[in-house]
C-alpha cells in the first residue's frame, strides 16, 4: 500500500488507492451521489477512515458491488473537478 493512502478492494477484485488528503473531498462527492445505492455506506467508511487514518483498520477495505460503483463514480467526478 502506498504511504498516506487508503486501499479499497472493489467487488471485482481490483484495488483503488485514495490519498489521505483526498478522503474528505471524495466523501463529499459520495454525499452528492446519496441517491445511488452504496454511496452513503461508502461515505461512512471514508469519513471513519479520515478520522482514524491508519488506526484500527486492516487493509484493504472491502467494498460490495454497490459501494464499489459509488466509489468509482465519486472518484471520477472528483477527478473532473480537479482538472
Amino acid at each position: 500500500m502506498a504511504a498516506n493512502a487508503v486501499e479499497f478492494r472493489l467487488s471485482d477484485g481490483t484495488s483503488l488507492l485514495v490519498q489521505e488528503a483526498d478522503l474528505r473531498r471524495i466523501y463529499e462527492e459520495l454525499w452528492d451521489l446519496s441517491d445511488h445505492h452504496g454511496a452513503i455506506s461508502t461515505a461512512a467508511l471514508l469519513i471513519d477512515e479520515a478520522r482514524n487514518y491508519g488506526r484500527y483498520r486492516s487493509y484493504p477495505i472491502e467494498l460490495n458491488a454497490d459501494q464499489s460503483e459509488a466509489l468509482r463514480e465519486a472518484i471520477a467526478h472528483f477527478a473532473k473537478l480537479s482538472e
